[in-house]
């Protein structure tokens, strides 16, 4: 390096950065820390801004589909019968907020009372709307659920994964054998238990098997669930059925 710009580099150092450096050492340890971190701040500001967008915006779609999948299994879980009682629920909700708001929409009054009273028709009126919005959601889902039952229930995948699940229900490992028993729990009320009746079983013989699968399914005792499993094993060893679980 030649000596004129080794001399420039030093007259750049001491006139340009020698003297915030100098000054910046003068500080106590703690505006040296908070400076440090507002030149940091500065340098990535617009990394920042971004991994934080991005950040809020996955965070809200996580939790989207954990809000999604929550109320999949909870409305899945419902029986016919309970679900349509909820949704008559909504019904009904809504039909008494139509009738309360056409109730105030007729009683007179002055300006001022008048303008109240047409509010908070209005307002009942929003709220039946959003109830019967409510319960035409859960009708839509509703059926969204009944047609992944449907083509869920008649797949080979789906009648193998019970079979493990009820072969893992009977393993030595408690821990393992409650997982199983809550996974079937789930797939209990829209599984096809026919599915795992041997073809030429007979309609008595049958009517058990399906009866001890849905005990086993159904149940929250880890015991009584091993125990109706064990008798619907028993009942295919005992009649040469015994390879029909075996494909699983």
């Amino acid at each position: 390096m030649s000596a004129y710009l080794l001399a420039f580099l030093l007259a750049i150092w001491t006139w340009v950065f020698a003297p915030p450096l100098h000054w910046l050492l003068s500080l106590s340890l703690e505006w040296q820390i908070e400076l440090a971190m507002l030149l940091a701040a500065t340098l990535f500001f617009v990394p920042i801004i971004e991994k934080v967008v991005i950040g809020r915006e996955q965070g809200a779609e996580w939790w989207s589909e954990r809000k999604r999948r929550r109320e999949w299994y909870f409305i899945g879980g419902m029986q016919p019968h309970e679900f349509h009682d909820l949704v008559g629920s909504l019904r009904r909700k809504a039909d008494k907020q139509t009738r309360l708001a056409e109730r105030l929409e007729g009683r007179g009054g002055n300006g001022f009372t008048s303008h109240v009273l047409r509010r908070a028709a209005w307002r009942r009126q929003m709220q039946a709307q959003a109830l019967h919005d409510e319960a035409d959601r859960l009708e839509s889902l509703w059926k969204e659920i009944e047609k992944e039952r449907q083509d869920a229930a008649d797949g080979p995948a789906t009648r193998a994964k019970v079979i493990r699940l009820m072969r893992r229900l009977d393993s030595s490992d408690d821990r393992a054998a409650r997982g199983a028993l809550a996974e079937l729990k789930q797939m209990g009320n829209w599984f096809r238990w026919e599915s795992l009746a041997p073809s030429d079983m007979t309609a008595t013989l049958r009517e058990r098997l399906i009866k001890l699968l849905r005990l086993m399914a159904g149940t929250p005792s880890l015991d009584e669930a091993r125990n109706a499993y064990h008798g619907a094993l028993r009942m295919l060893q005992e009649n040469g059925w015994s390879r029909h679980w075996e494909a699983g």
